[in-house]
């Protein structure tokens, strides 16, 4: 027997509908873990380890180059997995500046962020951008940024992917990559291309909740706003032949 409660036979909908009324579960933010290296105001290390959202402004603070890299120093070629803070990098700007802060983050093959991206890195071959630039093969991340003399601007690399000379691939191994801050925003030289220190995209800046750009800026225990981390001015690119980066 089917019992029918007072008052009529009940509304019915369609299953879909009912569906679409009932609250539906939060999608997860994504995470990843973050590392970081700087030396406090004392000039002890500080180490940072922290989980903290997968998204483009994040993971480009930490992820320009792959390990192996080289980076030109008064000392010659250091690999950048070897720099620690407060060693000095040869600058366009300024000459020999220290190294304030080194970001890390490990790319997984298959792995993808909250907005579905998969990691990525952008292989330049030897000698794309010229003769010696760069000197060997560079593996960059998407965001890292490139001097261009023809633009007289610092490019992504993303938009130099041309399929031959800079090509798009995903890592089939974790690959670590790396990012430096130095005090303001200079041009260094990663096998032999000038590549810009890492400094914070406005644009993507004004989008941050208050909350997720406090947690980013944790992660800079040694630079307390955001706009000490990377002045707004645009670095010069390759201009003082005194310090090797003029050919670059």
């Amino acid at each position: 027997m089917t019992h029918v409660p007072r008052g009529g036979l009940p509304m019915l909908q369609h299953p879909a509908a009912v569906r679409s009324t009932e609250p539906r579960p939060r999608a997860k933010a994504l995470l990843r873990r973050y590392e970081a290296a700087c030396l406090d105001e004392n000039g002890h290390l500080i180490e940072i380890n922290r989980l903290a959202p997968a998204i483009p402004f994040f993971e480009s603070a930490f992820s320009a180059m792959a390990r192996s890299t080289l980076i030109t120093t008064p000392a010659g070629p250091v690999a950048v997995e070897d720099l620690m803070p407060g060693d000095l990098i040869e600058t366009a700007e300024d000459g020999p500046q220290p190294l304030l802060w080194k970001g890390t983050l490990t790319l997984y093959p298959q792995r993808r962020d909250m907005s579905g991206r998969a990691d990525r890195l952008l292989r330049m071959t030897a000698d794309a951008l010229g003769y010696g630039r760069p000197l060997q093969d560079l593996l960059l991340g998407p965001d890292a940024r490139i001097w261009s003399p023809r633009a007289a601007d610092f490019l992504r690399a993303e938009d130099l992917v041309d399929g031959e000379a800079v090509i798009e691939l995903t890592p089939i191994a974790p690959v670590t990559a790396f990012h430096l801050c130095l005090p303001g925003c200079h041009t260094l030289l990663a096998n032999g291309v000038a590549l810009r220190s890492y400094a914070p995209d406005p644009a993507q800046t004004s989008a941050l909740s208050a909350d997720l750009l406090a947690l980013f800026l944790s992660m800079f225990p040694n630079r307390t706003l955001l706009q000490e981390i990377g002045p707004p001015r645009r670095a010069r690119g390759p201009a003082s032949p005194k310090n090797g980066i003029a050919a670059a």
